[in-house]
């Protein structure tokens, strides 16, 4: 995977969502949108769909935190993963990534919540949680 396949995947996701009248692009109102939008698409699926959709929300999500807080992508060292970083108020580096962060909502429900995550980055930037 590379940041342009990340930003295709982002920008294919969001253009299929809108075609669909579901007005959605890289805003905090769409990020708090992927547990409905998840939930919409929970069917039971094959090991090879469920890792498209990891893909494919995970890149999204991580586009729209760069965009709303400006989480820049990088590729891992030490793994090869790609993770979203941005430095908070108190100095700190916030990491998340974000298709860990999907394939955990898709596993575990509510119980992993999308919306709940956005809460808990924004206090993280904040400074308000250790990170």
């Amino acid at each position: 995977m590379s940041i342009k396949v990340i930003n295709e995947l982002s920008d294919s996701f969001i253009g299929t969502l809108n075609k669909h009248n579901v007005d959605i692009g890289l805003d905090e109102r769409s990020i708090l949108m992927l547990d409905q939008i998840i939930d919409a698409d929970a069917a039971e699926k094959t090991a090879v769909q469920l890792n498209a959709m990891v893909e494919i929300y995970g890149a999204f999500l991580g586009c729209a935190l760069g965009q709303v807080h400006g989480f820049a992508w990088e590729q891992r060292k030490e793994d090869g993963q790609w993770v979203v970083s941005a430095r908070a108020k108190n100095g700190d580096v916030v990491t998340i990534n974000p298709f860990n962060k999907i394939y955990k909502r898709f596993m575990n429900g509510d119980e992993d919540s999308i919306s709940y995550f956005y809460q808990m980055i924004q206090k993280s930037l904040a400074g308000e949680l250790p990170v």
